[in-house]
This record gives structure tokens, C-alpha cells and sequence, in this order.
């Protein structure tokens, strides 16, 4: 009986995860509507977590944060962005390639990301310290490829999506030698407060990380 319970929450688990991955690709489970982010300056922060298992935050460094990504880039998002219920989908365009792994397609001078936490309302839902790219502003992009059930086929855009590799560690701004700070608790936040910031957490064993590893990639760029 204990192996039947054990076997059904297992599979109860990979439902979920199937369902989120298919989630992030059907655009019925999403409201689209225009994005403009400074009109969400008022926003409230909210701090949530993404689902254990689908992103990958216990990296600490920079050849693991290498070795996990599908694809890396350096480039700036585009006038392109649109809301959703989960997320937001950013077109990114491309000044420099520096990993494409053999499965990735030809990729154009655009491509997508699916950006993790979004705004609802009077609310900046901030999943797992992810806080959105902004405008005019060069990032270097750590993603993987959109998870797909065996034997899907990309549709439309899907090819060129991309997600973060972790919600931490996925994304750094150029350029930048400023160390990122803690959230301190109970501290009520509104967007306009956070949006230079490039984590959003209470915990300074990742705030320590995401430093240690933005000086890595700081000095891989330079001798780059």
C-alpha cells in the first residue's frame, strides 16, 4: 500500500511538471495584453517560488552556470514584450553568441525568453528572485531550450524560445561592478524600489553567489 501511495504522488508529480512546460508553450493559458513597464512602477513586490525541479538554482559558480546552458548571449531586449498570466515573453536581440549548443536551430538576430515572474494588477509576482530585464540595458543571458514532452514539435516561435537556466543565476547585467544586496524582511516594496536590482531575494547565501558569480563572468568577459 505504502509503495502504491509513494508510486501515485511520483506520478502526480511529473503531471505537474509535464503541465507547466506545456504551459509556457500554449499561449490559451495565458492573457496577453501590452507591456510597458514603467506604468507598473507602483506595483507591489510579492516574493514566491518557482516548482522544486524546474529551474536549476543550487548552481555556485560560473563553470557550472556554463556547463548547464543550452545557449548564452549577450544583447539587449527589443520594443517586443507581452504579458502573461505566468509569465512575460521578451524579445531579445542578439550582439553575441557565446555558447549554441548542436540542437539549437539557426538562430535570427531576435529570439525570445520567457521571463519567469510577471505583474498582475498592483502586483509584481517575483518567482524565485527573478526580477524582468529592462530596457537599454546590454544582459548576458544564461537559457535553456523550452522542455518538451518526447516526440512534441517546436510550433510558430517555439524553436527560438528560451527559458532561464535558474531564476537566481540566469541573467546579469554588462558592465556593472555593483554588488546585489539582501531584501530585508517584512520591507514592503514597490517595483520602482527593485527594478536595477538583478536578484530579488531575503537569503544571502544566494545574494553572495549571484556576486561571486557576476565577478567571474565579469572577468571571462574581459579576456574574452
Amino acid at each position: 500500500m505504502n509503495r502504491f501511495i509513494k508510486i501515485m504522488y511520483m506520478t502526480m508529480g511529473l503531471l505537474i511538471i509535464v503541465a507547466l512546460c506545456l504551459g509556457f508553450l500554449t499561449k490559451k493559458s495565458f492573457k496577453k495584453s501590452s507591456m510597458d513597464l514603467d506604468s507598473y512602477n507602483d506595483a507591489e513586490v510579492s516574493l514566491s517560488d518557482s516548482i522544486d525541479g524546474y529551474f536549476d538554482n543550487d548552481i555556485e559558480n560560473y563553470d557550472e552556470l556554463f556547463e548547464k546552458s543550452d545557449l548564452i548571449v549577450i544583447g539587449k531586449v527589443a520594443d517586443k514584450r507581452e504579458i502573461y498570466n505566468q509569465a512575460i515573453k521578451t524579445k531579445f536581440i542578439i550582439s553575441e553568441i557565446l555558447k549554441e549548443d548542436s540542437a539549437t536551430v539557426q538562430l535570427p538576430e531576435s529570439i525570445y525568453i520567457f521571463e519567469p515572474s510577471t505583474f498582475y494588477l498592483d502586483s509584481y509576482d517575483v518567482v524565485s528572485g527573478y526580477n524582468v530585464m529592462l530596457d537599454n540595458t546590454d544582459y548576458i543571458l544564461f537559457l535553456k531550450h523550452l522542455d518538451v514532452p518526447d516526440g512534441y514539435t517546436y510550433k510558430n516561435d517555439e524553436s527560438i524560445t528560451f527559458l532561464p537556466v535558474s531564476t537566481y543565476y540566469g541573467k546579469y547585467t554588462l558592465n556593472d561592478n555593483r554588488n546585489e544586496e539582501v531584501i530585508h524582511p517584512n520591507e514592503d516594496l514597490i517595483y520602482e524600489d527593485v527594478k536595477r536590482m538583478g536578484v530579488l531575494t531575503e537569503e544571502k547565501d544566494i545574494v553572495d553567489t549571484y556576486n561571486t558569480i557576476k565577478s567571474q563572468i565579469n572577468t571571462e568577459i574581459n579576456h574574452h
